[in-house]
């Protein structure tokens, strides 16, 4: 295993429905240039909506440019985010946020929260990485 993606979603107390709830989405112990990710986030809709996906500043290292494409996919529970580096330039590296998916507590209940997800180097070989998922209670 060459690193794994941390996805936050533990808190200490339940969410209020209508309360803002923000999750940064980590990368750690990637060994490899990153220089493209695809990933797919996957909640119920039914407790949470996301209503917002913002980029973090690994990709961006040296100053470039990033391709950044987040999608809500609302009614079914998905977020789809794609960040690419400029193939000229070398790849990200080290340990820090790749984006932060916002969402609101739509009523009570537990929704898991899981992340798959792809990453390529600079050169297009795939990095290998564990996904880590968990949860979010609403009260």
């Amino acid at each position: 295993r060459d690193g794994k993606w941390d996805w936050a979603v533990q808190r200490e107390a339940p969410l209020t429905t209508g309360a803002p709830y923000t999750v940064p989405i980590s990368v750690e112990g990637i060994r490899e240039p990153l220089g493209v990710l695809s990933l797919t986030v996957t909640y119920d809709p039914t407790v949470l909506r996301a209503v917002n996906v913002v980029q973090g500043t690994h990709m961006q290292q040296g100053g470039v440019t990033t391709t950044f494409a987040p999608k809500i996919h609302a009614a079914t529970g998905r977020v789809d985010i794609a960040i690419a580096r400029p193939f000229d330039r070398p790849g990200a590296t080290g340990n820090a946020v790749i984006a932060a998916v916002a969402f609101e507590a739509v009523r009570s209940g537990t929704s898991p929260v899981t992340v798959q997800g792809v990453l390529t180097t600079t050169t297009g070989q795939s990095i290998p990485v564990q996904m880590v998922s968990g949860s979010v209670t609403v009260k």
